[in-house]
């Protein structure tokens, strides 16, 4: 303790003769340590005797702590460690390297103080914007909690006048005479009307300071809960981005959508993702014609494919196919109850993934980029589903609100079905030649034509059956009654005569002549 307190003021007295400012004690007495050793202290010949003399003071003390502290092992260790490059440069540590080093500690000791600092400010900086939400919810709470005391102090003053009134008319009936019998009886009824009266009137009071005391404890607990739910928020916030079950984890929060890399699984899970109800019709042709594409693109690139774009997500009561009974155009609950995730955008992609994910080609943690819209009723859905195919053709009658949904599925299961029956006069494109059709066209073509409501055929059933007997009509019509009502303008009318019976010749060999004309869907001829 001698030594270290005599090292302590050779220090000062060094730090005072070079003028700088104060160094930590216990680096000084680190560094006097470091200078000065015993064993080198020993090595001194009988010539420096008066150099030794002229050493602070603090020096021996030094040497001899040290020569008592370690072992002579040690002693030599630290010799050969510190003092070997002392005696080469023919002089001991000088007290200016001593300050040197003292004050490089403790210019890095300052370094890591302001690093503490910033890092001290940063997070105060966060808790004080928590702590002013939260003092926010404290002062909403506090406002309702007050409301509610005074409700409840209100209505104790009001019970208590009952129990006033309640005390003066079982005085008043106390003191009062009783000297006609029959008066006094009626006076009794009264008065027990009159007490029965009051008797509820102050039941119905206390019930209210007893739901005043309720609502108040509800509102302490609510704000228990708030405050435990500001912990979470602030714990949530530190944990990093959010993670959603089904739609995966968060990019970006835009406030009127969400963007997501959501699980190809997710996306291909009926259960999880359903598609809109005024979805345009899904074709299965079109989803493995990209699945197509993408694995060819996938064998070819090194990188993989993409997938370009966005799928489109409503989140909300928005109807959903196979959700049960449509509601009918103008009814005042025009969406559902049950909130779901329905694809407004981007279900043959969806659908295209489902096979690449079914053959390998994707793996079920890959992401595909998606935006959720929240809070989406039918009538917001129908706006964002028009708004987002407003730049991509799209059939008049699958616009949301053109058709109804049950005449629109009918035309729709009408054409899949005579599709099934003749595929190879279905063509996929909407320019086709005849004798062949496209199902959209034709979908579209018995819109227009409105041989639904002409003809009163509402089921598809009927609707097929009917196109049917108009089919087996045309089949009997001879070559030259099929060039005599040739159309004179449209698909039929294009090309020469020949080019006209080669595409008759291919409709009698699959039997199908509804492409050969539109004339049948003005009815019956007369």
């Amino acid at each position: 303790m001698a030594s270290s307190s005599s090292s302590l003021r050779g220090l000062r007295r060094l730090a005072a003769a070079t003028r700088r400012p104060a160094v930590v004690a216990s680096a000084a007495r680190a560094k006097a340590t470091q200078a000065m050793t015993a064993s080198h202290a020993q090595q001194l010949s009988s010539n420096a005797q008066e150099e030794l003399d002229a050493m602070p003071f603090w020096v021996p003390w030094t040497g001899s702590a040290l020569n008592r502290a370690l072992s002579p092992s040690q002693l030599e260790l630290f010799a050969s460690k510190f003092l070997a490059a002392a005696a080469s440069a023919s002089c001991a540590s000088t007290p200016s390297m001593a300050v040197a080093a003292l004050r490089k500690e403790r210019d890095d000791a300052l370094t890591r103080a302001r690093t503490m600092e910033a890092s001290l400010a940063s997070f105060s900086h966060r808790a004080s914007d928590a702590e002013s939400k939260l003092s926010l919810a404290k002062h909403a709470l506090a406002s309702e909690l007050a409301t509610l005391r005074a409700d409840k102090e209100a209505a104790e003053l009001t019970a208590a006048d009952y129990r006033i009134a309640l005390n003066a008319l079982r005085e008043e009936s106390r003191s009062r005479s009783t000297t006609d019998r029959d008066r006094a009886d009626a006076d009794a009824a009264a008065v027990d009307a009159r007490l029965a009266e009051v008797t509820d009137a102050l039941d119905r009071a206390e019930a209210r300071t007893t739901a005043a005391t309720a609502r108040a404890l509800d509102a302490e607990h609510a704000l228990a809960c708030a405050l435990e739910d500001a912990a979470k928020a602030k714990a949530k916030a530190k944990s990093g981005a959010a993670h959603h079950a089904t739609y995966g984890a968060l990019l970006h929060d835009f406030g009127y959508k969400r963007v997501y890399a959501t699980p190809v699984t997710s996306l291909t899970s009926k259960e999880r993702v359903a598609v809109y109800d005024q979805q345009r019709a899904f074709r299965a042709e079109r989803a493995e014609t990209i699945a197509e594409e993408k694995a060819k693109e996938a064998a070819e690139l090194s990188g993989g494919f993409c997938i370009p774009g966005v799928i489109s997500i409503a989140e909300g009561t928005a109807n959903v196919k196979g959700g049960g009974a449509r509601k009918k155009k103008g009814s005042k609950d025009s969406s559902g109850d049950v909130v779901s995730a329905s694809i407004l955008d981007g279900q043959h992609r969806v659908g295209a993934l489902d096979i690449l994910l079914a053959r390998g080609v994707l793996k079920p943690t890959d992401a595909i980029l998606t935006e959720v819209f929240p809070n989406v009723d039918d009538v917001r859905a129908a706006a964002l589903f028009t708004e987002i195919n407003a730049a991509t053709p799209i059939r008049f009658m699958d616009l949301p609100g053109v058709v109804e949904p049950d005449a629109k599925w009918a035309l729709e299961g009408a054409a899949a079905k005579l599709r099934d029956a003749y595929p190879a006069m279905f063509s996929p494109s909407v320019r086709c030649k005849i004798p062949n059709v496209n199902i959209d066209a034709l979908r579209e073509e018995l819109h227009g034509a409105e041989v639904g409501s002409r003809l009163g055929l509402i089921t598809e059933d009927d609707l097929v059956g009917w196109m049917l007997k108009v089919n087996a009509e045309l089949a009997e019509r001879s070559e030259k009654q099929w060039l005599r009502l040739r159309p004179k303008r449209g698909r039929a009318a294009r090309g020469s005569e020949e080019t006209y019976l080669k595409a008759l010749a291919k409709a009698r060999e699959h039997g199908f002549f509804l492409g050969m004309c539109d004339s049948w869907l003005d009815g019956p001829e007369d």
